[in-house]
């Protein structure tokens, strides 16, 4: 047959076959350089599972660049010219894909004929490569001794190849059920695999692939072999491990080392390709002696025909337990880069290895390997280096290799211990130790792998060694620290931290975590999600959540049942069956601080938090993590970007990075444009274009980076280019109008892509912008059906295969956030924007309950984008009295500030009572903040207006609400008036509203009673409004209520009633999700321990409910703090309480809160007797009794200091100051009347 036309390449001849696919031997016309080509045949073409495997070939490989991996070359679709010469054994329209040709066939042909030092070299090199793909995301799932190619390039290096079966880690699959039929080649399949469960595929997949070869080219033989797929499948997930028995001499170690790959559970194994590597690097390359069973193989490097061929194919070929795979992993076309005979090679012109070049290609291979690990501890110096898993590193020691021990006559787990976890330390620098050649571009190739290739990431070593000297300061000091990368949109911040995170997961120096965020606030920002895609939870029911979480902190030693209950509350996908004491930040941030402690224990977490500047949750986070590891260091690196141009200066994210800009334990990172030498770098890397176009690119993008990669496409895409003298160049006629806007580059790309589609497709992604960056499957399709919209399925399979989106596990996520701007802009340009966001807002109503917790505020941001401001007040309204309950006490003064912005927008005409709704609403939020006098002056406000407009029920509100401010500030006669007023009011209404208002009253009256020491009254009150609670099923009241019911317990001196109370206020309150009333039921707890004289638990309560107000923004803190001062006397620590007495004094005297005050000033009276300043105590006393009598304040605390007061004045002979103290401590003495 004569050559076939191929764009620049010529197929040659067939050199593997398979059922669905063949490669071919091909040569680059104007090189010369020989090359692979994969097609598919006409079946294959036809059946869509290969035609996905194929593209899932080409995704993965091009997200790779490594020296262990097989290059791509090119990827296109047959031609028509292509499959009419070759007589129809190529299909038109079907896909190809072109990478180097592998000179000396697979390692399969050689597997009886390997040595130690051999091996140990080519499994390195196979876990080196692993290593780069898995921390990209890429699971192999068909490793095996055929997929490992030998004599690739111009270094006769190793290779792995064929991805068509691999699989995305961590979030980027979904799939309606759990179990997902088993894909792979039997022999070497892992047990999950074989069960099907997606969920646990991980890199410990692959690296029980990696056992069994290592078993297989170490003993001449598999570990397992059966007659039948199932049969195989069953000894793989329940047969013992055997024995491993070497036909050649290996070290002590090895047998523990591949036992350790093969253990049937995940969690057994080593967790990272870079933990084996480390501990396989640390046995021995050389070995004397002979072998135990048998004599040492010869030299010579022939073909050698393995007795279990005949076993693999009939495992293969038969179809009892997995897909066919004759396509991409049968044993027939895993060659795919070679024929799988030697003669056929020769007769190709493809030499076998002699003697010399086999143990030059096994030098080569242990060479390319490139992951680095340091010694067993940190090095602290400079003169310590890093070293190369390569057997020939100058700075590897063979007298240091890890004893791992030979297994005893035991059982497997009895054998397989912690102790094994090899994990590696964090090198010295980033950088890889060889720089192997790369092959040289190929004239009139690559444009088919143009925006599926991972961009290089060219420059910024600055950078890249201030994030990897904080990765190593963290493994070294075991304690937090933070980087944010700043800079204006497009500069590679996110580009930047990819390859950090990616590099950081390679060498396995730390967990990563990823959080995304944009300025949508979609249901998949944020944290929690974070641990959702980190889980693999989707979808999970309850009780297989609880259970994934139980065995993943299980393997970290973390055995506590609370904790997977947390744990799971937190991811649990059913709101209505979390507990509700998640819904506030400051706990959902405790508990995951306490999961990355015990996360970070076996290597260190990197927590990247994408685009902060939409991320108030995740730098409130990075607070609580801080906090966290002031009392339990742990090494976590926080890694943020920032975009400056997108930062609101009046946002919370802005206030949150202002108190960071100094932190010298936070780094910040300018990331600039690219010099012009590294820009134009950039442009030649990213394609083979000639020199005066190179030049007009860069200066036109000017050194952003993401400016310059759209410029090239918009020339690929165009179809602008052909094949020059130095690269591509434009065809002839062609004009280059570059254009200065990064949107006007992404519309172009949209409108010839969307060229074949209509109109109709546009606003389908159009709608999927206004839902987010990232988009749920099932509310986009929900809107564009109340769009009158069905989108192609076919146009999201493109957007994917130009990598314009990618997978997750509810839908998919713009490849850049820019992408989902661009649609906006042009929606909004051409009048579509409004009715696209109509329609996300009906989705939200007919898809989802209103009592969901992000409901409302969703809705209402809809409303807003669709134009419908007016309708928007109430839900805006409705999702801030949210937050307030669940005390997000920023987030819903923020979304009332909106909200006010929007009243002022639509100049209502006056007497609207919506102005004074949100009034009322904000004065409630400030007085949970302890903003006493600010809430006092909003209510006010409002109950002059109500007056003015006739506002019946916002000025009975509005007094209340005044009331409860002016009590709070301890003015008790004018809450009592307003109260009263309000009680009036109510006459002015009809019967069935007056509930609601009258608990509330009732509550306020019941604290002024106890105020004033009325004990009995108050109790009555309370129990009344309790009840009264109760049938308004108001459970915040109620918890009020028993909350209120336990302070008067704790006045009249009845403990154990107190306890009972605080209790129950505390549970239903954490079920509800106040996070004040929280903290005031801990305070409550711990005034109750301080009576009872269990003084270091009531400083403990006391410590925990300053901090949980404090993580709220609420200055009510400060009366804990007055409590921790009482604590501080009964201690009798006088230094410590006198030094907080005298700061709360001074910050209660500024916000005229006299009667805190005056509690204040009697603690500071004992201070000032113990040290004998007995002017000073006299003073005091008499102020705080004439403050205590101003705001009719009646505290058993006065009893306390007074009696103090009494006896340390007996001692010094002060009779007079002891006479006034007791007469004090007697007019505070508890009673009930």
């Amino acid at each position: 047959m004569s050559t076939i036309p191929l764009g620049p390449f010529e197929l040659e001849t067939p050199i593997g076959r398979g059922g669905m696919g063949e490669v071919w031997r091909a040569v680059h016309t104007s090189r010369e350089v020989p090359v692979a080509i994969k097609v598919l045949t006409r079946e294959g073409s036809r059946r869509s599972e290969y035609v996905d495997s194929f593209r899932n070939e080409v995704l993965s490989i091009a997200r790779m660049h490594h020296p262990g991996i097989i290059e791509l070359m090119d990827h296109g679709t047959i031609s028509e010219r292509a499959a009419r010469a070759s007589r129809g054994r190529l299909v038109e329209g079907s896909p190809y894909l072109v990478m180097e040709l592998a000179r000396y066939g697979s390692l399969g042909e050689y597997r009886m004929s390997l040595r130690w030092p051999e091996l140990r070299a080519v499994l390195l090199m196979v876990l080196d490569a692993l290593a780069h793909a898995h921390a990209r995301g890429v699971i192999h799932r068909d490793l095996k001794p055929q997929n490992i190619l030998l004599g690739c390039g111009p270094r006769n290096a190793v290779k792995l190849t064929d991805f068509g079966l691999a699989h995305p880690i961590g979030g980027d699959h979904e799939r309606d059920d759990l179990i997902e039929p088993g894909w792979g080649t039997p022999a070497y399949m892992a047990p999950e695999q074989f069960r099907g469960f997606w969920r646990d595929y991980g890199p410990w997949t692959d690296l029980y692939a990696v056992g069994v070869m290592a078993y297989e080219l170490a003993c001449g033989r598999l570990p397992y072999g059966a007659e039948n797929k199932l049969d195989l499948g069953r000894a793989h997930i329940m047969a013992d491990v055997p024995r491993v028995f070497t036909s050649f001499p290996t070290p002590s170690g090895f047998e523990s080392w591949v036992l350790r790959l093969l253990q049937k559970e995940p969690m057994h194994r080593f967790r990272r390709a870079a933990d084996a590597a480390f501990a396989l690097s640390h046995l021995s390359a050389e070995i004397e002696g002979e072998s135990r069973h048998g004599k040492l193989m010869t030299d010579r490097f022939g073909k050698v025909e393995s007795t279990m061929a005949a076993e693999f194919s009939e495992a293969e070929n038969s179809g009892e337990i997995i897909n066919p795979t004759e396509l991409i992993s049968g044993d027939e076309i895993t060659r795919m880069i070679v024929e799988d005979r030697a003669i056929n090679l020769e007769r190709e012109g493809v030499s076998i290895p002699g003697d010399d070049e086999r143990t030059e290609l096994f030098e080569h291979a242990g060479a390319n390997s490139l992951v680095e690990v340091s010694a067993a501890r940190l090095p602290t110096t400079p003169e310590e280096q890093s070293f190369s898993f390569a057997p020939d590193s100058d700075v590897w020691d063979a007298g240091e290799s890890i004893e791992m021990g030979v297994v005893p006559e035991r059982t497997l787990e009895e054998h397989i211990v912690p102790a094994l976890i090899s994990v590696p330390p964090v090198p010295l620098s980033w950088r890889r130790r060889h720089h192997p050649l790369e092959l040289a571009p190929l004239p009139g190739a690559g444009l088919g792998l143009f925006g599926v290739r991972e961009p290089p990431l060219i420059g910024r070593d600055p950078e890249r060694d201030l994030m990897w000297e904080a990765m190593r300061q963290v493994a070294y000091e075991r304690a937090p620290r933070a980087i944010i990368l700043r800079g204006a949109s497009g500069v590679g911040k996110s580009r930047l931290a990819e390859w950090f995170a990616s590099r950081a997961h390679e060498l396995g120096s730390a967990k990563v975590l990823y959080a995304r965020h944009s300025p949508m606030r979609t249901p998949f920002d944020g944290v929690v999600p974070m641990l959702a895609r980190y889980f693999r939870s989707a979808g999970l029911p309850r009780d297989e959540l609880f259970d994934r979480v139980r065995r993943h902190l299980e393997r970290i030693w973390v055995r506590d049942e609370r904790d997977w209950a947390l744990l799971t509350d937190l991811l649990s996908p059913d709101e209505a069956t979390a507990r509700g004491r998640f819904y506030t930040h400051a706990e959902r941030h405790a508990v995951i601080s306490r999961y990355l402690f015990y996360e970070s224990d076996e290597r260190p977490v990197l927590l990247w938090l994408d685009d902060v500047q939409w991320g108030a949750e995740a730098l409130m986070l990075r607070r609580a993590i801080f906090e966290y590891a002031r009392t339990r260091p742990f090494p976590i690196l926080m890694l943020m970007t920032l975009r400056e141009d997108a930062l609101d200066p009046r946002s919370l994210e802005a206030h949150l990075l202002e108190e960071i800009e100094h932190d010298p334990l936070i780094y910040q990172c300018q990331v600039s444009p690219l010099s012009k030498g590294e820009s134009r770098a950039l442009v030649k890397e990213l394609l083979a274009l000639d020199d005066a176009l190179v030049e007009r690119i860069e200066r036109r993008a000017r050194g952003v980076p993401l400016f310059a990669i759209q410029l090239i496409g918009e020339l690929v895409e165009g179809d602008k280019l052909e094949v020059g003298d130095e690269g591509f160049a434009l065809k002839p006629g062609e004009s280059i109008e570059l254009p200065d806007d990064i949107h006007v580059l992404w519309q172009n790309r949209l409108d010839r892509l969307l060229s074949n589609y209509g109109a109709e497709q546009l606003q389908c992604l159009e709608i999927a912008a206004a839902l987010g960056v990232e988009v749920s499957l099932v509310e986009w399709l929900g809107a564009c059906k109340h769009h009158s919209l069905q989108f192609d399925h076919l146009l999201l399979e493109k957007l994917f295969e130009q990598a314009l989106i990618s997978n997750t596990e509810e839908g998919w996520v713009f490849a850049h956030g820019l992408l989902r701007e661009s649609l906006e802009r042009r929606a909004r340009e051409e009048g579509r924007w409004q009715s696209l966001n109509r329609a996300c807002a009906e989705m939200i109503v007919g898809l989802y309950n209103p009592t969901r917790r992000d409901y409302h505020a969703r809705y209402a941001r809809h409303l807003i984008e669709a134009g419908e401001l007016e309708r928007a007040l109430e839900p805006m309204l409705e999702a801030a009295r949210s937050m307030m309950k669940r005390s997000e006490l920023h987030g819903a003064l923020e979304l009332l500030d909106e909200r006010d912005a929007i009243l002022n927008q639509l100049d209502l005409p006056l007497g609207d009572s919506r102005q004074g709704q949100g009034m009322v609403l904000r004065s409630k939020i400030l007085d949970e903040q302890g903003h006493y006098l600010e809430a006092r002056r909003w209510a006010a406000s409002v109950v002059a207006d109500a007056v003015k407009y006739g506002w019946r029920q916002l000025y009975i509100e509005a007094n209340i609400q005044c009331a409860w401010a002016t009590f709070h500030r301890g003015a008790t006669g004018e809450a009592e008036g307003m109260f009263a007023d309000a009680r009036r009011a109510l006459n002015d209404l009809p019967e069935a509203l007056h509930g609601a208002y009258l608990l509330r009253i009732e509550m306020g009256m019941a604290r002024l009673a106890q105020r004033r020491g009325e004990l009995e009254k108050s109790r009555e009150l309370f129990l009344s409004a309790r009840e009264r609670a109760v049938i308004l099923d108001d459970q915040l009241a109620l918890a009020t209520c028993l909350n209120g019911l336990g302070d008067v317990a704790r006045q009249d001196e009845d403990f154990d009633d107190a306890r009972r109370y605080a209790e129950r206020a505390l549970a239903l309150t954490e079920e509800i999700g106040n996070f004040v009333l929280i903290a005031d039921c801990t305070n409550d707890l711990a005034e109750i321990e301080r009576h009872e004289g269990a003084l270091n638990l009531a400083r403990a309560h006391a410590e925990r409910a300053i901090a949980l107000y404090e993580s709220v923004g609420s200055d009510q803190s400060l009366r804990v703090q007055r409590n921790l001062g009482f604590i501080a006397l009964g201690q009798r620590q006088y230094t410590e309480a006198r030094g907080i007495f005298e700061s709360l004094a001074e910050q209660f005297n500024q916000t005229h809160d006299y009667g805190q005050l005056a509690l204040v000033l009697t603690g500071l009276i004992p201070c000032f007797a113990h040290a004998g300043e007995w002017e000073n105590a006299s003073e005091f006393l008499d102020r705080a009794r004439h403050l205590l009598e101003k705001t009719q304040r009646f505290d058993q605390d006065v009893a306390f200091a007074c009696h103090m007061v009494v006896e340390l004045a007996a001692r010094a002979s002060q009779d007079g100051i002891a006479l006034r103290a007791a007469a004090l401590a007697g007019a505070h003495a508890p009673t009930s009347t």
